[in-house]
């Protein structure tokens, strides 16, 4: 989700949403000091606004009708009942750079306070475009609320750039039914059990795949088992550390998990199924984020989301796979955060943070959180509703334990693309490590060169710090 506002003048009217259709954010998804409806209590027990005459113009990001519905039926109206005289104007935009880059320009039209992706925090504090948040997020008190792995996306070089509004930590999902076809009683949580898991799940019809154990790995994967098994940053001073002892036994594992779940062919996708394979049936396991997977249960197949568990990233932790400094290893669940910021050009910022509150309060967030599948970033906002279904718990859990803030800085683009657009020769044999390896480390180190990066892509404190 990104998100914009923009200090616009009372009077303008804004755009309706049409009615939330779902049944469980209309009944109440949220319970315990609610949203403000009819004469209820304001909205997260905030505080009250003090009352203002101009209109809020907010940019969104426009992923589904669930969110529309629910920020027009609930979320704009609830905030314009405790803040008497604020106006909220919702335009869903289809998101890409150059709506990022108006965002803090400074020119006509635009606005006082917009969300940006994981990444981003580097080049919004480097380029001068947003305002440093430090001091108003100490006023607040709200700082240790939020989840670390979130609060890690909006801090860079001793600013804060942001308000994390959610996240979407990175783990292994499984089917346990299938798990249970095989006679496996436990999900793996180390990389050899995987790998065995892997195999034994291959199935094979008349010389074709109908079932793999995992699925192909993808940048994503290869950056979290760097990190877990390293315990390090995959960028330090600027140069990437692929390139090294525990980069190559990644790619090794990698390629070894990914062929022990294929057939002679070696082919890097499965035959067509009717739905996405886990759900199908065609996969057992995979690495994702609830959004990309558990959404596909609970919107296409709910009697099967019984069936899914939500597994601990795996480790290093037999002889086939020994890392260098074994106490550094441990799960790592690479966390993408969503945050918003306020621009430095904005000609009413105590209007502007005041929204900054109030969006980002635990009802809010945990009602939108639902409408993406994502994670609310605050702990206030766990532990009811939404976030107690369909292994909710479990992620909440996993971030809290093993989320680690995922990369940010510029070109990061470049950075995974060197990665992706080499695995698949490198899973068929076509390079070899060390050759991809060195690739890799040479563009990559080429693409932080170009963007002028010579920090490291987490706290100084270390990926868990």
């Amino acid at each position: 989700m990104y998100l914009a506002l923009r200090y616009r003048r009372k009077g303008r009217a804004r755009e309706s949403m049409g009615r939330f259709s779902r049944r469980r954010l209309l009944a109440g998804v949220v319970v315990g000091g609610g949203l403000a409806v009819g004469g209820c209590s304001p909205l997260g027990g905030e505080g009250p606004a003090r009352p203002v005459t101009q209109e809020i113009v907010v940019w969104l990001r426009d992923q589904n009708d669930d969110a529309r519905r629910v920020f027009a039926d609930r979320i704009v109206p609830s905030i314009e009942r405790l803040a008497p005289g604020l106006r909220l104007r919702i335009e869903w935009k289809s998101w890409d750079g150059r709506v990022l880059d108006a965002a803090v320009g400074g020119g006509e039209g635009s606005p006082d306070v917009f969300q940006f992706g994981y990444a981003d925090a580097v080049g919004l504090a480097a380029g001068g475009g947003v305002t440093d948040l430090t001091s108003r997020w100490a006023g607040w008190g709200a700082g240790g609320d939020f989840v670390a792995a979130c609060r890690a996306a909006v801090w860079w070089q001793g600013a804060m750039v942001g308000v994390p509004t959610g996240c979407a930590p990175w783990t292994v999902f499984w089917r346990r039914d299938l798990l249970e076809e095989i006679g496996v009683q436990d999900t793996p949580t180390t990389w050899e059990e995987t790998l065995e898991v892997a195999r034994q799940a291959k199935m094979i019809e008349n010389g074709v795949l109908r079932r793999e154990g995992m699925n192909p790995p993808t940048a994503d994967e290869v950056l979290s088992l760097f990190m877990s098994v390293s315990g390090r940053p995959v960028v330090v001073g600027g140069r990437s550390q692929l390139n090294s002892a525990d980069g190559r036994m990644v790619l090794r594992y990698v390629i070894d998990r990914w062929q022990a779940s294929q057939d002679e062919t070696m082919r890097l996708s499965l035959a067509d199924t009717a739905g996405p394979p886990l759900l199908a049936g065609a996969r057992v396991g995979q690495y994702g984020n609830a959004a990309g997977t558990l959404r596909h249960f609970v919107t296409t197949a709910p009697e099967l989301m019984s069936l899914v568990e939500v597994g601990t990233p795996p480790v290093p932790g037999g002889t086939d796979y020994k890392p260098n400094a074994p106490g550094l290893s441990a799960p790592v669940a690479l966390t993408y955060t969503d945050s918003i910021a306020m621009t430095a050009a904005t000609r009413a910022p105590d209007m502007a943070w005041e929204a900054i509150r109030q969006l980002a309060s635990p009802e809010v967030l945990a009602m939108y959180a639902e409408t993406l599948f994502v994670t609310p970033p605050r702990r206030s906002a766990t532990g009811r509703g939404y976030t107690l279904e369909n292994g909710q718990a479990e992620l909440v859990a996993g971030v809290e334990r093993w989320g680690v803030g995922a990369p940010k800085f510029p070109g990061l683009a470049e950075f995974r693309a060197a990665i992706e657009k080499r695995l698949a020769l490198l899973l068929v044999g076509r390079l070899n490590i060390e050759e991809v390896l060195m690739e890799i480390e040479t563009e990559q180190n080429e693409a932080l060169r170009a963007r002028g990066f010579t920090g490291d892509i987490v706290p100084v404190g270390g990926i868990r710090g």
